[in-house]
C-alpha cells in the first residue's frame, strides 16, 4: 500500500524515469510490522470489522506505517489515502478548536438538551441528555448536542476555516451537522490534522520520500524538513491536547489507554458503518 502510495510521487519529483533509481522512504519496517500484527489482531477479535486500515505518522509529517486494508492480495484499494468516510466525532477536534479560539473556556458549562435547526434534531449516542456540562465533559464524553450549539453559535464558517486551516483538503458542506462529522474525508488528512496539535501548532506536510539516487550515487532528490509553520497559538493546543488526554483517561477513548501520557478521540458515522481513533504521543501519531 505504501509503495502504491509512493511510486507516483518519484515520478512527480523527477518525471520521466529512464533509470534504475534508490529511494529512501520514510517507513519504519518494524512500526510497520507492529502495525500490521495490531491489525491482523483486531479484525480477527471484531468480525464485523470487514476492513481496517491505519496510518502513523512522526512529528515532521514523515508516515512511519501504512496499512490501506486486512490484505492486498484480496484489494489493493487503499483505505488510508483513497477511502472517503464520515469522520464522525474525530471531526469534533475543528469544533472545539475554532470555539478555544473564539474565547471558549474548559470550564464554561453549556446546557445539554434537545435542539432543533430547521426540522433537524441531532440526538446523542444515548439518546439521553445531561443538562449542564463543561466544555470539557462534553468532549470527553463526545455530547453531539454540544458539539452543534458551539458550531452554531461561533459560526459554521470559522469551523470550516479552522479544518482547512489544519490540512484538510476534502470539501467540507456548511450545514449544521457539520460539528457531527457528515462530511467525509480520508484517514490520512485527518491523521496529519491531529499531528499539527502533537507537533505544538505548527503545520507539517506529509511524506513518504527522504532521498532518490541512481545507482552511481548522484543525488537526484534529497528532501528538505519543513512546514507551514505555526498555526495554531500554543495555549490552545495545550487546552486541546488536555481535553484530549482527557478522553482517553476517562472518556470515549479508554481502550487506548497506555502507561505514558497520551491524547486522542474516537469518532463514529451514523448507524455504526465506521469506528475511528485518531491519536498522539509525543513522538508519534497515528490513526
Amino acid at each position: 500500500y505504501f509503495i502504491d502510495w509512493l511510486l507516483p510521487r518519484v515520478k512527480t519529483y523527477l518525471g520521466e524515469i529512464n533509470e534504475d533509481l534508490i529511494v529512501r522512504t520514510t517507513l519504519d519496517v518494524e512500526l510497520q510490522e507492529i502495525a500490521e500484527k495490531s491489525v491482523n489482531q483486531i479484525t480477527s477479535k471484531y468480525e464485523s470489522a470487514d476492513q481496517s486500515a491505519l496510518v502513523a505518522l512522526n512529528l515532521n509529517g514523515e508516515v512511519l506505517a501504512m496499512i490501506g486494508g486486512r490484505d492486498y492480495g484480496d484489494s489493493q484499494f487503499n483505505r488510508v489515502t483513497q477511502a472517503k468516510r464520515q469522520p464522525g466525532s474525530a471531526f469534533k477536534l475543528f469544533v472545539y478548536l475554532a470555539g478555544l479560539e473564539n474565547g471558549l473556556d474548559p470550564e464554561d458549562l453549556i446546557v445539554d438538551s434537545k435542539i432543533n435547526i430547521n426540522g433537524w434534531s441531532p440526538k446523542n449516542y444515548k439518546d439521553e441528555y445531561l443538562g449542564e456540562v463543561s466544555v470539557k465533559d462534553a468532549f470527553s464524553k463526545s455530547i453531539n448536542t454540544v458539539a452543534v450549539k458551539i458550531s452554531e453559535s461561533i459560526g459554521r464558517e470559522k469551523v470550516i476555516k479552522m479544518a482547512k486551516l489544519m490540512g484538510i483538503n476534502s470539501p467540507i458542506l456548511n450545514s449544521p451537522s457539520i460539528a457531527l462529522g457528515t462530511s467525509e474525508v480520508n484517514l490520512l488528512e485527518l491523521t496529519a490534522a491531529y499531528d499539527v496539535l502533537a507537533n505544538n501548532g505548527n503545520g507539517i506536510f506529509v511524506h513518504g520520500i527522504r532521498s532518490i539516487e541512481n545507482t552511481q550515487g548522484k543525488n537526484l532528490f534529497m528532501r528538505k524538513i519543513q512546514g507551514p509553520g505555526k498555526i495554531l497559538e500554543t495555549e490552545v493546543v495545550r487546552t486541546m491536547t488536555q481535553m484530549m488526554e482527557e478522553t482517553i483517561q476517562s472518556g470515549t477513548g479508554k481502550k487506548a489507554k497506555i502507561n505514558r501520557p497520551a491524547a486522542g478521540k474516537t469518532g463514529t458515522s451514523q448507524s455504526l458503518r465506521d469506528a475511528w481513533f485518531v491519536g498522539f504521543t509525543s513522538s508519534i501519531v497515528v490513526g
